[in-house]
């Protein structure tokens, strides 16, 4: 059967319908792959404990400066999030 009529069968894409037949052919398998695991966070437990001594003591610091403050190289917004993860509020 052709990739048009099997992806209009299905309602899916003509384009997922030949990555099928391709791992088909490669793997002889069509079974879904493994999710892949996700990355950690950036800021560890006591990363954040620290986070949260330093906003209590400083609560008009930037998120540039805490995040000078902390060892990492987290970006401004990975800081932004653990920050609202963390139930505190900065300026």
């Amino acid at each position: 059967m052709p990739s048009t009529a099997v992806a209009a069968k299905y309602a899916v894409s003509r384009a997922w319908v030949d990555r099928i037949r391709q791992r088909r052919r490669e793997t002889s398998e069509i079974r879904p792959r493994t999710q892949t695991k996700f990355r950690r966070r950036a800021l560890e437990a006591h990363q954040e404990q620290r986070l949260v001594f330093l906003i209590t003591a400083r609560p008009d610091a930037t998120l540039a400066e805490l995040r000078d403050a902390l060892p990492t190289t987290a970006a401004l917004s990975t800081l932004w999030r653990a920050i609202d993860r963390l139930g505190l509020t900065v300026k």
